[in-house]
């Protein structure tokens, strides 16, 4: 997964957007997102359930 810099610098690199467009972005939007640390987090209280369903009628 890419953090915010290294999406600007693909989107640069492979003519996306160009530098004016980069820079203006950077000043917008100023902050960074590691994705990783977003998804993965640790000591996330986590709940599973498993269901059955069985009987019912021709029509259900």
């Amino acid at each position: 997964m890419m953090n915010s810099e290294e999406l600007l610098n693909y989107w640069l690199e492979s003519g996306y957007r160009n530098q004016g467009q980069i820079d203006k972005i950077r000043e917008d939007w100023p902050y960074d997102t590691y994705w990783t640390d977003y998804y993965f987090k640790q000591n996330v209280p986590i709940q599973q359930y498993n269901l059955s369903v069985s009987g019912g009628t021709d029509k259900t």
